[in-house]
């Protein structure tokens, strides 16, 4: 196994991206990744720890439509 990032690792750093993210904007946002961290973000804001991924079919280039924060459990309400 190589020396990557952890599921653990990726989870906790977007935690902390996504709070710093929604605490400086207000509205709706638009945000560009890869694959595994949009799988890992909308666990993550659906209330799923990091052993809970839905690791969901993303064809490349595919767009994914989260939740209004609103409505998002814990600190990301």
């Amino acid at each position: 196994m190589g020396d990557g990032e952890s599921v653990a690792d990726l989870y906790a750093r977007l935690a902390e991206a996504l709070d710093r993210i929604t605490a400086a904007h207000d509205g709706a946002l638009v945000l560009v990744t890869h694959g595994h961290v949009i799988q890992v973000a909308m666990s993550l804001l659906q209330g799923h720890g990091p052993r809970d991924i839905d690791w969901f079919d993303l064809p490349n280039g595919g767009i994914v439509h989260a939740p209004d924060a609103a409505s998002l459990p814990g600190p990301h309400a």
